[in-house]
């Protein structure tokens, strides 16, 4: 079964050996699941201690398309959910500095934001080193960038007269705000703006 292919490739790609799947791949036994080139090995055994990331450069190093390719593995939606987390990061530029990341954790969260730095330094050998410091800072600090963070919600918001849509938008902008100026987040500063 798909599933139980799913299984095997996973322990391979996470085993001691991964070049032992060279034959296979070249001998065209995975174009069933769009892997018809061999991946880059390095980079998916600089992955390995994390089961989904390392899977996730098997699959886009051996340039079949990840999210159809996990499609015919009848993999979890939260296995293509991470995937497709991943290769929105890579599409876009990387960030360079606080206000950035946090914008990439809203769609992310904290542990994909991590996996996609680890992933630049196995597939460009980036060294991440600086944002990974940012990243720390910033959940170290609980410095806000979701809307939840806010010290003002919806409720109070509409006690201002703000109502319907104009709640959501405003607390999005508010969000885009403290993103840039942590400092702003106080409940009076928030009702200024």
């Amino acid at each position: 079964s798909r599933e139980r292919i799913a299984i095997e490739l996973k322990k391979a790609v996470c085993g001691e050996n991964i070049k032992v799947l060279a034959p296979l791949i070249n001998s065209g036994s995975l174009e069933f699941i769009g892997i018809k080139a061999c991946p880059d090995f390095n980079a998916v055994v600089k992955c390995k201690a994390s089961l989904d990331l390392a899977l996730f450069v098997f699959l886009y190093t051996a340039k079949c398309d990840v999210l159809l390719s996990l499609d015919q593995l009848k993999s979890s939606n939260k296995l293509k959910n991470y995937c497709k987390s991943l290769l929105n990061l890579l599409a876009s530029p990387v960030p360079q500095n606080k206000a950035e990341i946090k914008k990439s954790l809203i769609n992310s969260g904290f542990d994909i934001f991590s996996d996609y730095l680890l992933l630049r330094n196995a597939l460009f050998n980036e060294d991440s080193s600086y944002l990974k410091t940012l990243l720390d800072e910033i959940i170290k600090n609980n410095e806000p960038y979701l809307i939840p963070h806010l010290k003002i919600n919806g409720a109070e918001l509409e006690a201002l007269g703000i109502s319907g849509k104009e709640i959501g938008k405003t607390l999005e902008r508010l969000r885009n705000s403290v993103i840039e100026n942590p400092l702003l987040n106080t409940k009076e500063r928030l009702i200024e703006l």
